[in-house]
């Protein structure tokens, strides 16, 4: 009962946030996300430490330096990534229609008709969150996402509710895969998040970044198994109020249909080829990956740990 109430109470602050900070002009909104965002970047310990190690993954050519002066870049684009959160309960279907394009939503609806489902693949790479809450709406069909639970119960429901207003519906990664297919044979979409890190039982270790990366199986075994199209997709803020879908097809039936490989083999395969893409997309918009997040955490046996 006392920690209902206690969920309850840090609900309504949150509600009550999310409303000021929505009623207060937008570049004095960015400016403290921004400082916020570089405060805990650049001065707390782990999150300096974890940004800086996973940045010289990506750009070992980089001094200390010249990364510190990318995270300020980085704390910029976190502030609007956050501030499409605190405004998306307020942004209507016209909104969304008139400043977000899908850049590949005919060729997709052309070449598939919606006769097969598509697991559009994503991260935490740009506005994801504006990503869910539009994406059935443009694509014109429905797209079961897989997300993680709010430990708060009243946050995690008001939130999903809003995430589903436009035909996205939220399947909850506890217990994902029997909600995930029934979704594909219903013919919905499905979006699949793929930048996190895994435990090692859970795991196939494939390159991001010249390093391995403990990555979920899950993907690799969808695909394999229904033999359905992969698109990883991500939004792109263009500035001046603008969006774009940017989407990739990741092409597999070379693998599919390989014979001389093994499942295993084939998972691992699929699984390396898809976070190339992953790789491909971070490099296109570096500024908008969550570079604080222990990406390398699980390490293949022998190996020592980065943070």
């Amino acid at each position: 009962m006392f920690n209902t109430v206690v969920d309850y109470f840090v609900y309504l602050i949150f509600r009550l946030l999310m409303f000021l900070l929505y009623i207060f002009p937008k570049k004095l909104v960015l400016k403290v996300l921004s400082s916020y965002a570089k405060l805990i970047l650049k001065h707390n310990e782990l999150y300096r430490k974890v940004t800086l190690v996973n940045l010289g993954f990506a750009y070992p050519e980089k001094s200390v330096d010249e990364r510190l002066v990318f995270i300020d870049k980085i704390c910029e684009e976190l502030a609007r990534t956050f501030y499409d959160v605190i405004r998306i309960p307020h942004l209507s279907k016209e909104w969304i229609e008139k400043h977000i394009s899908f850049e590949s939503k005919n060729a997709l609806n052309n070449k598939y008709s919606n006769k097969l489902p598509i697991i559009f693949v994503t991260g935490h790479l740009g506005s994801f969150e504006l990503l869910i809450y539009s994406c059935s709406l443009l694509k014109g069909n429905p797209i079961s996402i897989v997300v993680r639970s709010f430990n708060n119960k009243f946050i995690d429901k008001y939130w999903n509710d809003i995430r589903q207003r436009y035909g996205s519906k939220v399947i909850k990664k506890d217990g994902a895969y029997k909600t995930t297919l029934k979704a594909i044979r219903n013919n919905n979409d499905i979006g699949f998040p793929f930048d996190q890190n895994m435990k090692k039982n859970d795991a196939v270790f494939v390159d991001f970044f010249g390093k391995k990366a403990a990555t979920s199986k899950t993907l690799a075994v969808l695909a394999l198994r229904h033999h359905i199209p992969v698109v990883f997709a991500y939004m792109k803020n263009l500035g001046n109020d603008k969006y774009a879908i940017k989407t990739k097809e990741c092409y597999y039936d070379d693998i599919y249909n390989n014979e001389s490989l093994n499942h295993d083999e084939k998972i691992e395969a699929f699984t390396s080829r898809a976070m190339g893409i992953f790789e491909e997309h971070v490099r296109e918009f570096p500024t908008g990956w969550f570079w604080m997040h222990r990406r390398w955490k699980t390490r293949p046996e022998g190996e020592e740990r980065f943070y």
